[in-house]
This record gives C-alpha cells, sequence and structure tokens, in this order.
C-alpha cells in the first residue's frame, strides 16, 4: 500500500495542530477546511463545524494546519499538497494516518505503546518522556493525538478502566506505517548520513581572519523557529516566481501579518546566507546556491551556509563533545565568540537549526552530539575561542582568582583571622570602595566606603568571622560592640562575613533585630564576578548592606538586567543600520526591527530607542548620523566597541 512521505524524526514538528472538533471528530474538520480550499472560498470567510461554536475565517484555520505540510502558500494563494488531496478523494485513513505521522512527532507511537496492553493517560506521558524525551507542559498535546487517533478509529478508550487500547484498525496501521524508536538512554538511534553538495564543500570558510568577521545576531525569521526550513524554503520557491520587492512584502504581510521592516530583515538574512541577491533597486533573484539548496532540500547544506555567514555554529558543536546546558553554552557563547546582543534568541535559533538538522539533541537537562556529528565537524575550520573571553588577559585571570581563592581559604583559618580581613578588603578594593583594613580593640575590622562626595557617599563596618567550622553562632557575635563601633566610625551599615550562615538560626534572629547584614563568602564571591561583568554605581550596593539577617543579592538582578538592555539596544541599533546598510532609518523602523523577533522578552520602547540614537549620534561616539529623513550608519558595532575600550584604555 502507498503511504505517505514520513520526514526524519529530528524534522517532524511537535505542536499537533489546534482545530475545531466539532460533532464529527478531526477528520470530519479537515475535510471541511480542505474543501473549502478547493472550493475557491475566500479565506476570510468565517468556517462552520457543526457542533463546535468557535468563529474561525479560512486563513486561521490553514495557518494552523500548514506546519503538517498539508497545505502552503504561494502567491498570496492557498494550495493543498498532493498527498492529501489524495485523501480527500479515497477517504482512506490509513493513508491520512500516515501523512500525520510523517510530520508530527508521537503519533503511531501511541498505538505502538497501546498495542496489546492498557494504558493510562499518565503512562503514555510517562513512555514520551523517558524514551522520547518529550515534555509538554499540560496534557493537551497527548489528549489532542489521543483524539486524533481515535477519530481516525485506530485507538480506544476503555471508560471503566480509564485506558486507551489499540484496536484492530490501529493494528493494521502498526503493519504499514513505520514506528520510531529513540531511546536517548543508548543515544540517537541513527547514523547520521552526511552527504554534502559540492558546492557547500567549496563554499567552507578555512580563514581565521573571515571566521572572526563573521556576523553575530542571525536575524529575523518569519512565522518563528520551529518552522525554519519551511519558511527559508519556501521563501526562495516565492522569490524565484516573483522577485519584486513590492510582491514580496504583500506576500508576507497577507501571509504572516508582518510590516515591511520585518520582512526586509528576513530578506537580509538571506543575503547573508548567499541564498538570495538584490539584483537592483526594487528586485531581488535567487543566488546558484539557493537554487541547489532549493532543489536539494540538504538540510546540512544549509547548516554550511549558516556556519559560512554567523558565529558559533559548528563551534557549537565542538563543544558539545562533552555535553553540556544551555546555560552553559551561552557562557560559552558570551566569553569566548562575543555573542551578547540577544544573546538569548541567537543561542535558541543556533540549537533548532542544529537539532532539527540531526546534528544535537537534547536530554535530561544536556545538549548532546548525535552519532556522527564528529565526522561531520571534521569537513571545517572552527574559529579559535578566545583564551579568556571578554577581552581579559591571562595575568587578569590569575589576579580574579587569587583573590577568590584567598576569600576562600581565610574564611576557614581561625588561627590568622587577619588573612581574611585583608582578603575581605581586597575584594572590596577591586570593586571600587575605598576599602581599608582598621582592626584592633575597639575598631571595626574593615571600613568600606564608597566612592563620590562626602554628601552623597556611605560607610560600612565591616566584621570578619574567619571560623574553623565555616559556620559562625550567637556566642561569636557582640551586637552591642558592633553598635558602638558604627557611632565610632560615624558608619552607615553593618555587615558580617563569614564562610556560612544559617538562615534559621538564632544569629539570624538577632541580626535582623538589630539591623546588621550577613553576608557569606559564596555570596560576596557571586557579588564581585558579576560587579566585574556588569559593574553597577555604587549607589544601588545600598541595597545589599541595608538589609538585616542573610543577604539576598538578587536584589541587584533587576539593574543588572537594565545595563544589559542599554549594551543589547546599542549593539541592536548598530546592527540594524549594517542590516539595511543602504536606507536611512527612523525610530520607528527601528522599533519595529529590533522588538519584532524578542519572544518572551521585554521589548524596547521607542523613547528608549530615540534616547539611544542621540547617544550614538553624539560627537562622543558619532557611530550614527542624522539625517532630515531618519539616521544612517557611520560604522558598525565592532568600531563601537573598540571607541569604547579606547575610553576604557585611558580613563
Amino acid at each position: 500500500m502507498k503511504l505517505a512521505k514520513q520526514r526524519e524524526w529530528e524534522l517532524r514538528v511537535l505542536a499537533s495542530p489546534r482545530i475545531p472538533r466539532g460533532d464529527s471528530g478531526y477528520t470530519h474538520t479537515l475535510r471541511i477546511i480542505l474543501n473549502h480550499v478547493l472550493n475557491g472560498t475566500p479565506t476570510n470567510e468565517k468556517i462552520v463545524v457543526p457542533g463546535s461554536k468557535t468563529n474561525n475565517n479560512l486563513e486561521e484555520l490553514l495557518i494552523r494546519i500548514r506546519p503538517l505540510g498539508i497545505v502552503k502558500k504561494l502567491n498570496s494563494k492557498w494550495e493543498v499538497s498532493e498527498e492529501i488531496k489524495e485523501w480527500v478523494i479515497n477517504n482512506d485513513n490509513v493513508f491520512l494516518t500516515s501523512i500525520i505521522n510523517g510530520n508530527l512527532k508521537f503519533f503511531v507511537e501511541i498505538l505502538d505503546f497501546c498495542n496489546g496492553i492498557e494504558r493510562t493517560l499518565q503512562d503514555i506521558i510517562e513512555y514520551a518522556k523517558n524514551e522520547y524525551d518529550l515534555e509538554w507542559k499540560g496534557k493537551s498535546q497527548f489528549l489532542d493525538r489521543i483524539k486524533w487517533l481515535r477519530d481516525i478509529g485506530s485507538i480506544e478508550y476503555i471508560d471503566h478502566k480509564h485506558c486507551y487500547k489499540t484496536n484492530g484498525r490501529g493494528k493494521e496501521i502498526l503493519k504499514l506505517v513505520p514506528v520510531i524508536k529513540v531511546n536517548y538512554d543508548n543515544e540517537v538511534n541513527r547514523q547520521l548520513n552526511i552527504n554534502l553538495s559540492d558546492m557547500a564543500l567549496d563554499s567552507i570558510v578555512h580563514s581565521q581572519e573571515l571566521l572572526v568577521q563573521r556576523k553575530v545576531s542571525t536575524g529575523y525569521i518569519p512565522g518563528g523557529l520551529n518552522d525554519l526550513f519551511n519558511t527559508i524554503f519556501e521563501c526562495l520557491e516565492f522569490i524565484n516566481k516573483n522577485n519584486e520587492e513590492r510582491v514580496i512584502y504583500k506576500y508576507y504581510e497577507s501571509s504572516y501579518g508582518i510590516k515591511s521592516t520585518s520582512t526586509r530583515s528576513f530578506l537580509h538574512h538571506l543575503m547573508n546566507l548567499k541564498l538570495i541577491e538584490r539584483v537592483s533597486l526594487s528586485s531581488y533573484e535567487v543566488t546558484n546556491q539557493g537554487i541547489l539548496l532549493l532543489e536539494s532540500k540538504n538540510i546540512l547544506d544549509l547548516v554550511v551556509f549558516y556556519n559560512n555567514s554567523y558565529k558559533f555554529i559548528l563551534e557549537l558543536l565542538e563543544e558539545l563533545k562533552e555535553p553540556k546546558t544551555r546555560k552553559q553554552l551561552t557562557e560559552i557563547a558570551s566569553l569566548s565568540y562575543e555573542i551578547q546582543s540577544n544573546i538569548s534568541i541567537n543561542i535558541s535559533h543556533r540549537l533548532h537549526l542544529l537539532e532539527k538538522a540531526g546534528l544535537i539533541y537534547f536530554y535530561k537537562n544536556n545538549y548532546h552530539l548525535t552519532e556522527g556529528a564528529e565526522k561531520f565537524i571534521t569537513h571545517f575550520e572552527l574559529e579559535l575561542p578566545s583564551i579568556i573571553g571578554n577581552r581579559k588577559n591571562e595575568k587578569e585571570k590569575s589576579e580574579h582568582f587569587t583573590l577568590l581563592n584567598d576569600l576562600n581559604k581565610t574564611s576557614r583559618d581561625s588561627m590568622n583571622p587577619t588573612n581574611f580581613e585583608k582578603a575581605i578588603r581586597n575584594i572590596f578594593l577591586e570593586m571600587g570602595f575605598d576599602s581599608k583594613l582598621i582592626g584592633g580593640a575597639g575598631n571595626t575590622d574593615v571600613l568600606l566606603k564608597s566612592p563620590g562626595s562626602a554628601q552623597y557617599s556611605y560607610t560600612v563596618c565591616v566584621d570578619a568571622k574567619s571560623t574553623y567550622s565555616g559556620a559562625v553562632t550567637d556566642s561569636m557575635v557582640d551586637f552591642d560592640t558592633l553598635k558602638e563601633h558604627k557611632r565610632k566610625h560615624n558608619a552607615d551599615y553593618i555587615v558580617i562575613i563569614a564562610n556560612t550562615f544559617n538562615s534559621e538560626s538564632r544569629l539570624t534572629k538577632r541580626a535582623i533585630e538589630h539591623n546588621v547584614a550577613l553576608l557569606d563568602i559564596e555570596l560576596l564571591s557571586e557579588l564581585y564576578k558579576k560587579h566585574m561583568e556588569i559593574p553597577l554605581s555604587f549607589e544601588e550596593y545600598i541595597n545589599i548592606f541595608n538589609q538585616p539577617g542573610v543577604v539576598d543579592i538578587k536584589v541587584l538582578d533587576n539593574k543588572r538586567n537594565e545595563m544589559i538592555g542599554i549594551a543589547n539596544l546599542m549593539l541592536s541599533i548598530m546592527d540594524a543600520f549594517i542590516n539595511n546598510k543602504d536606507e536611512l532609518l527612523t525610530s520607528r523602523d527601528l522599533y519595529w526591527i529590533i522588538n519584532v523577533n524578542k519572544e518572551n522578552v521585554s521589548k524596547f520602547s521607542k523613547l528608549e530607542i530615540e534616547d539611544m540614537l542621540l547617544f550614538l549620534s553624539s560627537p562622543f561616539i558619532a557611530c550614527i548620523e542624522k539625517k532630515k529623513e531618519g539616521y544612517r550608519a557611520l560604522g558598525s558595532s565592532q568600531d563601537l566597541k573598540q571607541k569604547f575600550n579606547f575610553f576604557m584604555k585611558n580613563l
């Protein structure tokens, strides 16, 4: 029996299509939708599904089923695939099962799991998690799949047992439609087929000089990352037939509901990949590289083209020779490859690209290489990572390590308490405080003063407690003496620093009563490292010293995020100008370009963008220039970094 084409597991979508089920089930609703397309129903017409109270138009329903590959939009017109058209004619639900299964993860695998054994919904959920590493919030994705299978007539629900069991039709389907067995405990169960085209192999960048010049931000993809490859192929197909810019803009506005500035960003993305090129002021053309990709649909070729144009693509694979978490990869990207602007989105794009290409997989909170991925890397020259990152030299790194190591060791050296006091003084000196070692009877151990005018500066008495056991008890602290030290030194705050504190101890309760802060060395070390990475104003540290009891350093996170946001906004604006180098951009243009691809991240306001444009166009920075119609770039993000480096070296 003829079956629909089955995509490789990594290329199948995760989300089951959410369409109204009505009185007669999903299959009947699907037929209604497809018949409307075949009959030429206007896409803005509301579609009636008997038994459903939903109020969707045809366009909305087609967008929902598009990830299954059974419909696509070309020239602003929706078309159905030949496979699904065959099902509409023949009404063969076995064939429909093969269509859905070929595009959706974990479909007939449910039939296989329930074959011969009654399974509860929780059994199915656990099976998906343990054997396929699939987890969703809630149960809706599992229930949707089961409803599809029930409407096809391949699985039954045993009401009194609250169980599911594959029936006769389901058993017949299992004889015909292949089940994927993926057990990540034994690694991915397939050999990566490395089949690169000659054009892709010839295009590989081998020069370190060119590798370090690759772009950082991968840019905007209409519709998000879930359908990345199909979105790119669809655009190449469209431009191959309709190359006028205004037609392309109109197509993406009607298909994805996005403005011309967003479409322009996507076109620049494809130009960076050398898949299209501008042939006039108002038209584009698919390159030879793009035509080859369009014909072959070779995803590994596309990975090569990404790696040629963007940093930390195959370098990410190299890092995964030892499994790593997303957080670890993000830190490596930031420190060793200077990927800092919109880093969360950029890392998501890279991980999604490599996962869909079958080069990596996610299991137990870590990313792993699939079998054959290491061999794939051997084809390439990789960018050498910065030795430390953030342009710090080995001497600076050694100094930071020494400071933190001294703090840790001396905190338990109760025989030599002065060493711990010196270690604390040195940490705060490095952070920029006026930090003095005092000690002796009647004095505080370390006195901190914030820089600045006397009117706005503040003073902190530090009581250092080094103990062999690490923990500090109530009997070791004389709060009356600490108050005397505060009066003597005219201090504003008191902080006790030690190896560790028990947040439930009597000492903590008494510290709260006496308005004394407790800061352990782990938190102090974290505070120091974060200050070296993102230096905050000294006024912000009042929020640390004025906390009674065990200190929570997370109170500074919002301010740090603001600082990161400012840096990201600077680089995002400069990248936007480079990606649109032939055009003048207004603050409104930049608002859409910068914010359109920010998912689950706070967006930049127009006022913030306008303030940053004034700063970047000032004589002090002069990376952009204001014109009557908008702004134009005078330099790149690299120029911006070099100017800041110059100022830092000469301060």
